[in-house]
């Protein structure tokens, strides 16, 4: 498993975690810098933290563009 899957999956875990403590109330973000490319991160999609997939983890540039996510939705960061 590469580093970047790594962190996906540490993004679900912290989603879950989220929402578990009700901190997202509905909606909520976790981001993780991309251990490749400074210039990027790993940001879930907008849906709610609870729901939160694999799938549904995103790469975005730092002005929120998103690079990779077929069909996700951004957050505006």
């Amino acid at each position: 498993m590469s580093s970047v899957d790594e962190l996906k999956q540490e993004i679900v875990y912290a989603c879950k975690i989220v929402e578990r403590m009700g901190l997202g109330q509905g909606y909520g973000h976790v981001s993780v810098r991309h251990p490749d490319a400074p210039d990027r991160i790993l940001v879930n999609a907008r849906i709610g933290p609870g729901l939160v997939t694999l799938k549904d983890v995103l790469i975005s540039d730092l002005a929120g563009n998103k690079l990779e996510g077929e069909g996700l939705l951004p957050y505006e960061l």
